[in-house]
């Protein structure tokens, strides 16, 4: 019943926008990253790497928190998720944008660590069209 009230309602208002004369002709933007592929790489691998961290933690802190620590009120298990997305949403607002350069350790001193290579150094070597 509210639905058909809803659909009345939406087909008895005017349209608010007059229609042109002629179409506005489509044109298609080519977007090209400014840095390359390596650096669009290395964004890519950095973004699934936060995703797959936040879904890991806001899939197992509420269990956490229900069993090891006892707490089995949902408002706790809530207020744990909502405080991690809250640190990341506060870290990206006061982070300083910094470029690929300096965001990275060198890697020279990566290699000396013994740490694999970088996923800006993996994408660099990697062709990523056949």
């Amino acid at each position: 019943m509210l639905l058909v009230a809803g659909t009345a309602a939406v087909m008895a208002l005017p349209e608010t926008v007059d229609r042109s004369a002629r179409p506005v002709p489509y044109r298609i933007q080519r977007v090209r990253p400014h840095g390359g592929a390596a650096l669009f790489c290395l964004a890519v691998a950095c973004v699934c790497a936060a995703l797959a961290i936040f879904g890991l933690f806001t899939s197992l802190a509420p269990g956490f928190v229900a069993t090891t620590l006892h707490q089995n009120s949902p408002a706790v298990a809530g207020a744990v998720v909502f405080a991690v997305f809250a640190a990341a949403v506060l870290g990206q607002s006061l982070s300083a944008p910094c470029g690929p350069r300096s965001a990275a350790v060198p890697a020279s001193r990566r290699k000396q660590l013994g740490a694999p290579p970088s996923p800006q150094e993996w994408c660099s070597r990697t062709p990523l069209s056949s």
